[in-house]
Order: structure tokens, then C-alpha cells, then sequence
């Protein structure tokens, strides 16, 4: 899986066919994805999936054969489906929380010291 960070790099997650992870999710750089894809899985082929799987692709054609998976982004709906066929087998869906891959690129600006009233 591949989806855009809206920043320099991709988030990435390798996933057996099964759906087991390989590794973690992670930020990787397009140039240095094929060294860490080789590094997990070695050159089996993959599929390439998410909202960023031209670029994933693209990265990796050189070193690992790949089959992208159109139209797999994550959206609302795919979470929506997945929680009904939880529920429809009989399962509660866990709680959803947010995954943060990287600290935010804002900070809080600095408090400033007091100053006087009044006065000259």
C-alpha cells in the first residue's frame, strides 16, 4: 500500500497476500524505495495499491515487477465496508483511531513574557 503524504515522502506498508503485515507502516522517499522494499521482500512481485501507486510503481520499476491495483485508495466508504462485514459476521468493529506516521510540521508559537500596563 501507497498513499500520498502530501509531503516528500510515500507511506508505505507491505502486506502479505494474506494481509499480514510485512513491516510497519513508514515514510520512505521515492528514491529510497526500492532499497527498502528489496530489503523486506527481495524481488518478488508485487501489487501496488493506495492513492500513490503510480509513483510506488514508477520508484520501483526498476528493481521489482509491479501490478498496480486502480481505484484502491482509502476513502470513507472502504471503511464503512469493512465495519458492516465485521458487524454482518458477527464481530464489533474496533474503535478507530488515527495513525500518525510523522510529528506535525507546526509547532505552537512561544509564550511571550508579560508585559507592563500603563506607565510611561
Amino acid at each position: 500500500m501507497a498513499i500520498d503524504s502530501r509531503r516528500s515522502e510515500l507511506y508505505v506498508q507491505l502486506l502479505e497476500s494474506s494481509g499480514e503485515a510485512i513491516a510497519p507502516p513508514a515514510p520512505i522517499l521515492p528514491e529510497e524505495l526500492a532499497a527498502y522494499v528489496a530489503g523486506l521482500s527481495g524481488d518478488r512481485p508485487l501489487r501496488v495499491a493506495g492513492d500513490a501507486a503510480e509513483a510506488a510503481a514508477s520508484a520501483l520499476a526498476a528493481r521489482v515487477l509491479c501490478e498496480l491495483v486502480l481505484h484502491s485508495a482509502p476513502d470513507a466508504r472502504g471503511v464503512l465496508a469493512a465495519a458492516r462485514a465485521a458487524w454482518l459476521a458477527g464481530g464489533r468493529p474496533e474503535p478507530l483511531t488515527p495513525l500518525y506516521l510523522r510529528p506535525p510540521d507546526v509547532s505552537f508559537p512561544k509564550p511571550r513574557p508579560a508585559g507592563r500596563i500603563g506607565g510611561p
